[in-house]
């Protein structure tokens, strides 16, 4: 939060008054970074959307749209993108810091989600799917960008930074969060 614009383009090794003219401020070149790296992520889920929605009605419907909404997520799992690992991080600090620089990304995939989740889970109040959702997407942040923090107590127990195993575990357990009943009513 404190370097400047000035900092971040001498340290790249550019040209200070050309990133002054193409992004005029940090804040404009940090959302221009985002928008660039969140494409390729975001296309890769709207492909794996699709193809998940020839399975509308099967059994296993909401897995194959959870593991479609969260496999680009998952260091080593992006196609094409091997830096998905610093965009989490990236995108975690901006969900908290900078909303605004997401939100216009994030806009018309997550209305695409959102449906196909609908379909999965038609019954489903706006409220209670919006709560689940947000556990369900702060897990997989903190899956995402945690790697390195595990807790000493916990080493040695669980691989989160293992793709298979990170998606192994993930999905069942959104899946049966979304699939689960509250214990009271909704709006």
């Amino acid at each position: 939060g404190a370097v400047s614009l000035r900092e971040i383009v001498l340290q790249a090794g550019a040209n200070v008054a050309a990133a002054h003219y193409h992004f005029g401020s940090k804040d404009e070149l940090i959302h221009q970074v985002f928008t660039r790296r969140a494409k390729p992520v975001l296309a890769q889920t709207e492909q794996l959307i699709e193809e998940a929605q020839r399975f509308v009605g099967a059994p296993d419907y909401l897995e194959r749209v959870i593991t479609a909404i969260i496999t680009p997520s998952i260091p080593g799992r992006s196609s094409g993108d091997d830096g998905v690992g610093i965009f989490n991080q990236l995108r975690a600090h901006l969900f908290v810091e900078n909303r605004q620089a997401t939100e216009s990304v994030y806009l018309e995939p997550a209305s695409h989600m959102l449906a196909a989740l609908r379909l999965a889970l038609p019954g489903m109040s706006a409220n209670e799917l919006a709560w689940k959702l947000h556990i369900m997407f702060s897990t997989l942040t903190a899956t995402t960008t945690w790697v390195g923090r595990i807790l000493p107590a916990l080493s040695g127990t669980y691989r989160p930074d293992d793709s298979d195993e990170a998606l192994a575990y993930l999905v069942p357990l959104f899946a049966t969060l979304l699939r689960a009943p509250l214990p009271f009513e909704t709006k």
